[in-house]
């Protein structure tokens, strides 16, 4: 684990996390991401592309600063994240989906079975959640 958190160091710097989404439609749902701790945090997710559209987009990071904030248009259904806090050992993830990210900046690519880190990416443990909801709230404490 040690690895990916130096080369993820240099990406953390230039990014933060577009917020204030579209109105929700239906078949979607807003993510209330919450940083509940007093460091900076970064964020990668992965959720299908559109309501009707089965495939998968990655993407980050997204710069999270101490409090709640939120975006909506998320499809429902499926919803990975990773996140760690830049320089400390502290992160967020799961053991359900192992997701190729970036080291070196930000990132959004198309999620397909085949693919294979690249130079510069690491394979890092997502979390998977399932909504069904209006409204989500991923707290990192």
């Amino acid at each position: 684990m040690r690895a990916w958190k130096w080369g993820l160091l240099a990406a953390w710097m230039a990014f933060g996390f577009s917020v204030g989404g579209s109105a929700a439609q239906e078949g979607t749902f807003t993510v209330q991401v919450c940083n509940n701790s007093t460091d900076t945090i970064m964020l990668a997710i992965s959720h299908r592309i559109g309501v009707s559209d089965s495939r998968f987009v990655v993407k980050g990071w997204f710069r999270i600063e101490p409090g709640c904030d939120e975006t909506s248009g998320i499809p429902k259904g499926y919803f990975y994240f990773f996140a760690f806090v830049p320089g400390k050992e502290a992160y967020w993830g799961g053991d359900r989906s192992n997701t190729c990210v970036s080291s070196k900046g930000n990132f959004e690519r198309i999620a397909t079975p085949s693919y294979h880190c690249k130079d510069g990416e690491l394979l890092v443990p997502f979390a998977e959640i399932e909504i069904t909801q209006d409204l989500h709230t991923l707290n990192l404490d």
